[in-house]
């Protein structure tokens, strides 16, 4: 009947995103894939490290390890906001203080942060920009 169930316990594991089909009488689940969606910041134009942080929020749709790391444009590695952080399903939302590993603030320029999600076997990312802009 195309019915998503909320939860599942298999081998073990809560497994969050399910589709139920009903096939010639049998009940067929898969899997919905590993997916990050909704990605927003806020402020959305640029913001001020002196005057506040910067919110990033995402949705994931399974309990996930999540990291998620700041870059400039040119690749270079700022700093990370997490690292293997164990997130449930649902929207979830950090904050960046324009600062870089060393807590030195950061220029003024657009900065690229990536999220990056595993759940067992299933891995999904997602990117993003920010602007400083510390006028």
């Amino acid at each position: 009947d195309g019915r998503s169930d909320s939860a599942v316990l298999i081998n073990g594991a809560t497994v969050n995103s399910l589709n139920a089909t009903a096939l010639d009488g049998n009940v067929i689940i898969t899997r919905v894939p590993l997916k990050i969606s909704t990605v927003r910041t806020s402020p959305v134009a640029y913001f001020q490290p002196s005057a506040g942080n910067q919110s990033i929020s995402y949705h994931i749709n399974d309990t996930a390890v999540v990291t998620v790391k700041i870059f400039t444009q040119s690749g270079a590695h700022i700093r990370d906001l997490v690292t293997d952080e164990t997130q449930i399903a649902g929207v979830q939302t950090l904050t960046w203080n324009g600062r870089d590993a060393g807590n030195n603030l950061c220029g003024n320029g657009i900065y690229l942060f990536r999220i990056m999600a595993t759940a067992g076997y299933e891995q999904a990312s997602k990117c993003g920009e920010v602007c400083v802009n510390e006028f």
